[in-house]
């Protein structure tokens, strides 16, 4: 949980909001918009546990720090 807590204060210190919402096709994402904003989103329906958020949201944050994403 400690971990968890702190993925989620990263996300916000670094002004990366963090949205959960039904994700048909995946679990969680990550996308940039033209101005370089990035934004996460999370389907809390498909994750298994507070473990699998963790791993979840610390990828997304990886692709939103280091600016790498899939085109």
């Amino acid at each position: 949980m400690e971990k968890l807590e702190e993925l989620y204060r990263l996300a916000e210190a670094h002004h990366i909001p963090v949205y959960c919402f039904p994700l048909p096709r995946c679990q969680a994402l990550s996308v940039m918009d033209a101005e370089g904003d990035c934004q996460i989103g999370i389907d809390p329906m498909q994750l298994e546990s507070e473990a699998d958020e963790a791993v979840k949201l610390a990828h997304e944050l990886g692709h939103c720090e280091t600016g790498s994403f899939y085109n």
